[in-house]
């Protein structure tokens, strides 16, 4: 606790974006956030945590937007920015 997280934006495709970013840290482990799109809703308009998740080189976890793990984004100054923990 209390050790500082950098914040980092990046532009692209967000699942290409966090996949290259991750092995160029060569990180251990993605947690990504999920909005529980379901089946056919992510089917039309893609899921980034399950593009990640299947192409990652790394342990992925996925957080659906209901756990109580997820953030509150009005609670920060950067809810559009990627948030890597390294």
């Amino acid at each position: 606790m209390g050790e500082h997280i950098p914040m980092v934006a990046l532009q692209g495709d967000p699942a290409e974006r966090i996949i290259e970013f991750a092995r160029e840290k060569s990180v251990d482990m993605i947690v990504i956030g999920s909005r529980g799109l379901g089946p056919v809703k992510g089917l039309f308009l893609g899921s980034v945590s399950t593009k990640v998740c299947h192409l990652a080189d790394c342990t992925c976890v996925t957080v659906k937007e209901t756990s109580p793990l997820c953030y509150d984004p009005r609670l920060t100054s950067y809810p559009e920015q990627l948030s890597p923990l390294l």
